[in-house]
């Protein structure tokens, strides 16, 4: 198997044609159901994992201009097209950006689908899990450095009587909550040691498929 490069620039096409996918741009206009070719429609639909299901849009769409989709000519374009999706890098790509699979291989070419699709599922997932603790750290972090803020302010600050006793109370308070968010900031850091390394491990059995992924850590 050759070396198949999955770095973050060249997924950028690929995301901008499943977005497309997702928001349902499928829809066809008046001269498109005129003239559509339904083989190249389905094959373009089973290169893309579509389910069959989504030839009903085809019909909302065209009906009403008294076009009717040649369904056999579309089942015959899409399992043709399914022949390119269901393969090993088929799955990758689709695990890799997180999608979920929709059943759509046949049964013969499934196998095949699921194995690349389930090393791309586990670095997108191990790398989502990084990027998440990553966001609780920054937040945990920003929590504390406002809160050292205040108890510097506090402790700076001059009181009497009961406005200095209840300036004591709030700073044992900021002290408690600043010794859990550093607690929590510690094991935080625990589990991004974890996290990296899990995703390391997915990336690692990646490569060992051929499919280049590189280290974001």
């Amino acid at each position: 198997m050759t070396c198949k490069d999955f770095g973050a620039p060249l997924w950028r096409p690929v995301l901008l044609g499943l977005s497309s996918l997702l928001c349902g741009c499928a829809v066809m206009s008046e001269s498109e159901c005129l003239t559509a070719d339904w083989y190249l429609v389905g094959e373009r639909d089973g290169r893309d994992g579509r389910p069959l299901a989504h030839l009903s849009q085809y019909y909302d769409a065209c009906s009403q201009y008294g076009v009717y989709p040649d369904e056999e000519a579309y089942r015959d374009g899409r399992d043709h097209g399914l022949t390119v999706y269901c393969t090993e890098d088929g799955g990758y790509q689709e695990g890799r950006v997180g999608l979920g699979y929709r059943g759509v291989c046949p049964a013969a070419l499934e196998p095949y689908f699921l194995q690349g699709y389930n090393v791309g599922i586990a670095v997108h997932e191990t790398l989502e899990r990084v990027h998440q603790i990553d966001y609780q750290v920054h937040s945990a972090e920003g929590q504390i450095e406002d809160l050292r803020s205040e108890i510097d302010e506090l402790e700076s600050s001059e009181g009497s009587g009961e406005e200095d006793h209840a300036a004591a109370e709030t700073l044992k308070q900021k002290y408690r909550e600043l010794g859990r968010l550093e607690g929590e900031l510690e094991g935080l850091h625990d589990q991004k040691v974890g996290a990296v390394v899990s995703y390391r491990r997915a990336v690692d059995v990646a490569r060992s498929m051929g499919f280049y992924e590189r280290y974001e850590y």
